[in-house]
C-alpha cells in the first residue's frame, strides 16, 4: 500500500512539475508581441507635457501622421478641410465632422461633443448590396483628456466602438472593448455586417490582433471572474491573456485563451492602450463558447 502511495505522490509530483513547466514556457519561452509604435518620427523630447491635455502632444503628432497615411492609402475614404473631416462611403460624401463650438453644452452625445476628429484606421467591408469590398472609417474623438472611437456606418451615423476589426472576407466585424467587462456583460462581439446583428458574444472584452481566415482570429482579451461594484476593482482584478478564437465545425463561435499576460503602461502612446506581455499564472486557461445576440 506504501508503495502505491509513493508512486502515486511521485505521479502527482511529475505532472505538477510539468504544468508549472508548461505555464513557466508560455510565459517567458514565447515571444512577446512587439507594442504597436508608429514609426513616424514622433518623439517625446519635442513636446512639452499640458497636463494630460491631447492637443499640441505627443499623441496628436502620432494621430495626425497615422491619418495622412489613411488620407493617402484611401483617397476616396475621407477629405479634410482645416478641422473639418468629411468621411464618404462607397465615393460618396455621408457626414461632415468638426469640432463642437467653443462654449458648447457638454450635455449632448459623446459622439458629438468632439473637440477634434482624428482618422484613426479604415476598415474592409463587403456592401450588402454591390457585393464590392468598400473601406470604413473608424475615427477618434478627442475631448479634453478623454478619447473614444467611432465606426461611421454607411449612413453617416457614428457607432461608439473601442476596438472594431473586420474578417478578410468583408463580412463580419469584431467588435470588441480594451477594459474588462462585469461578470455577466458581454465583451466582444461577432457581427454579420449586413445584418447587423451579433452572432456571438464573449464575456472577456477583447481587442483583435489578427484574422487568419474568416472563421479564425487571434485575440487579446481582459476578463473578471469575480463580482466587483466599482470598475476600478474590476480593473484590477481582470486577467488579461491572449486566445484564439474559431468558428466550430457546427457553426459555433469558441474562444480558448492559449497564454496569459501581464499589463505594462505607458505615460505616453499612440493610442491610448496598454502593452500586453506574457505573465506566469498557474490558473487553468479557460474556455468560453460564444452566446448568440441580438
Amino acid at each position: 500500500m506504501r508503495k502505491i502511495i509513493t508512486v502515486a505522490a511521485a505521479a502527482v509530483a511529475v505532472a505538477a512539475l510539468a504544468y508549472v513547466g508548461l505555464n513557466a514556457w508560455l510565459a517567458w519561452g514565447l515571444p512577446a508581441r512587439p507594442f504597436d509604435r508608429p514609426a513616424d518620427g514622433c518623439k517625446a523630447k519635442d513636446f512639452v507635457r499640458n497636463g494630460a491635455l491631447w492637443l499640441d502632444g505627443l499623441s496628436d503628432c502620432h494621430a495626425r501622421a497615422r491619418e495622412a497615411l489613411i488620407l493617402k492609402n484611401y483617397p476616396n475614404l475621407a477629405t479634410r478641410q482645416g478641422e473639418v473631416l468629411t468621411i464618404s462611403y462607397a465615393g460618396k460624401p455621408v457626414v461632415q465632422l468638426a469640432p463642437r463650438p467653443a462654449g458648447a453644452s457638454d450635455f449632448v452625445p459623446m459622439t458629438e461633443a468632439c473637440d477634434e476628429y482624428r482618422l484613426k484606421k479604415a476598415i474592409s467591408v463587403r456592401d450588402p448590396v454591390s457585393r464590392r469590398p468598400e473601406p470604413l472609417a473608424v475615427v477618434e474623438c478627442h475631448w479634453d483628456t478623454v478619447s473614444s472611437r467611432l465606426l461611421v456606418l454607411p449612413n453617416g451615423k457614428r457607432s461608439m466602438v473601442e476596438d472594431v476589426s473586420a474578417s478578410p472576407d468583408g463580412l463580419i466585424i469584431a467588435v470588441g472593448d480594451n477594459y474588462p467587462s462585469a461578470p455577466g456583460a458581454s465583451g466582444f462581439a461577432i457581427r454579420d455586417w449586413a445584418s447587423q446583428t451579433d452572432i456571438a458574444a464573449f464575456g472577456p472584452a477583447c481587442r483583435v490582433v489578427s484574422w487568419q481566415d474568416a472563421s479564425h482570429l487571434i485575440a487579446t482579451c481582459m476578463y473578471d471572474p469575480g463580482a466587483h461594484s466599482e470598475p476600478s476593482d474590476i480593473y484590477a482584478a481582470a486577467l488579461p491573456f491572449d486566445a484564439k478564437v474559431w468558428r466550430d465545425t457546427d457553426g459555433v463561435w469558441q474562444m480558448q485563451a492559449t497564454r496569459w499576460l501581464s499589463r505594462r503602461h505607458f505615460d505616453d502612446t499612440s493610442s491610448g492602450d496598454t502593452e500586453y506581455r506574457p505573465g506566469f499564472s498557474l490558473r487553468p486557461l479557460p474556455h468560453f463558447t460564444g452566446k448568440a445576440g441580438t
